[in-house]
């Protein structure tokens, strides 16, 4: 909210200024489609991101977890057997065991944790490539020339 109230506003007026007030609208217009077009490619590349890596993510989590003490413990603990048949789930075929996560809720935190761990994984990759595009904006910011505010004196823009 803030950051992007603090971003979209100037842009637009920073484009209206570098531009012939003939071509206002078209500029105007312009930032719109690119600022849509670049949200779009954005979540689909950072979800592609997230998405493409948390499998291999998790694999590797439980990879490590299953040779811990600990989560050998919570395997053979009866009270446990529920989520320890919905991980086995995740083994053979596991899109179904996540169309409905609410077991997560109520499951034992050392089964679940390799799961919540690959997760926070693959979102740490996401946020760490958003801090690069983000770090490479304001540093091509700098480059952009500081134009004044224009003057609207010019009166009336008549089409030709």
């Amino acid at each position: 909210g803030l950051g992007l109230g603090f971003l979209l506003q100037p842009t637009v007026i920073a484009v209206q200024n570098a531009v012939s007030p003939r071509d206002i609208g078209v500029a105007t217009s312009s930032v719109t489609l690119f600022r849509q077009l670049g949200a779009t490619v954005g979540t689909g590349v950072f979800l592609s991101m997230l998405f493409g890596r948390l499998g291999d993510n998790v694999k590797d989590r439980f990879a490590a977890a299953v040779q811990t003490a600990d989560y050998q413990a919570a395997l053979k603990d009866p009270a446990n057997q529920a989520t320890v048949a919905t991980l086995q789930k995740l083994q053979g075929d596991g899109a179904s065991a996540f169309n409905d996560t609410s077991w997560l809720s109520t499951a034992n935190r050392v089964l679940i944790r390799p799961i919540l761990d690959g997760f926070t994984d693959s979102t740490t990759l996401v946020v760490g490539v958003g801090a690069v595009v983000v770090f490479t904006g304001i540093i091509i910011a700098f480059f952009i020339p500081d134009n004044e505010l224009k003057h609207r004196n010019e009166g009336p823009v008549i089409a030709e």
